[in-house]
């Protein structure tokens, strides 16, 4: 007989697996663990509220105070974001704001408004993550691609990535609580490929699956259910900030 496993810990194990990317990702920035479990609680509410829940139903289901629960309220609706209210990261964002006008040596960067943490600190974690680089000439420097992308474009990319990740969020779902498995189709399939092959063959498949999506589409019924189709391709990271270091 097949071992059995509880359904509270298949939720658990589940939503632990879900925060898989984004923790890999807080890994490669270094985010501090505080900021980290703040932007989890506060999410957490806005989730909540997004449903609306009132901070009574909220309180219930996150096993915390109603008092508890008004706090995240403030810190969820503040103007600015959690990351915005850490010093650490206030001095991170500095340092990247002066070297987007050019190089500039450790003295010239001293010349910042200080923060609790070391700008030592601040450097060796921004030149680990790759956002900048110490040169030759005993100054610092940003990586022109992080520099590169201007506010709108970030914008646009993170409505197009939290698009793509509720069709995630809803084939994990569909997969694992609502009873109807079939219904969510997930497949991985990982090869090699020479890169521009790759690119060919991607956009060959993307363009026939959008017809048919279009046709499927333009001949459905009033009634008929709302499906999502994501479609990923990528090649393995090699850089070591997604390896980490080694351990050899």
């Amino acid at each position: 007989m097949k071992p059995r496993i509880s359904p509270i810990d298949l939720r658990l194990q589940v939503v632990a697996v879900a925060l898989e990317p984004a923790l890999t990702l807080a890994r490669i920035m270094a985010l501090p663990l505080d900021d980290l479990q703040r932007l989890v609680a506060t999410g957490y509410y806005r989730e909540a509220r997004r449903r609306h829940l009132t901070h009574a139903a909220i309180a219930r289901r996150f096993r915390k105070s109603v008092r508890t629960i008004a706090t995240l309220a403030r810190e969820a609706e503040a103007e600015r974001s959690v990351l915005a209210r850490s010093e650490g990261m206030e001095l991170r964002r500095r340092v990247v704001e002066a070297l987007s006008h050019g190089p500039k040596t450790l003295e010239q960067l001293t010349e910042l408004p200080s923060a609790a943490i070391p700008l030592e600190e601040v450097l060796e974690s921004l030149i680990e993550e790759g956002i900048i680089e110490a040169t030759d000439e005993g100054t610092y420097q940003g990586v022109t691609r992080h520099f590169d992308v201007i506010a709108e474009e970030a914008e646009a990319r993170l409505d197009s990535l939290r698009h793509f990740l509720g069709a995630v969020t809803r084939v994990m779902y569909t997969r694992f609580f609502n009873g109807n498995a079939e219904h969510g189709f997930a497949r991985v399939l990982t090869f090699a490929a020479n890169p521009e092959q790759l690119q060919s063959t991607v956009r060959a498949q993307y363009t026939s699956l959008r017809d048919a999506v279009i046709a499927l589409d333009e001949e459905a019924s009033e009634t008929a259910p709302h499906a999502s189709i994501a479609l990923l391709c990528v090649e393995e990271p090699s850089d070591h900030h997604w390896k980490g270091r080694s351990t050899g």
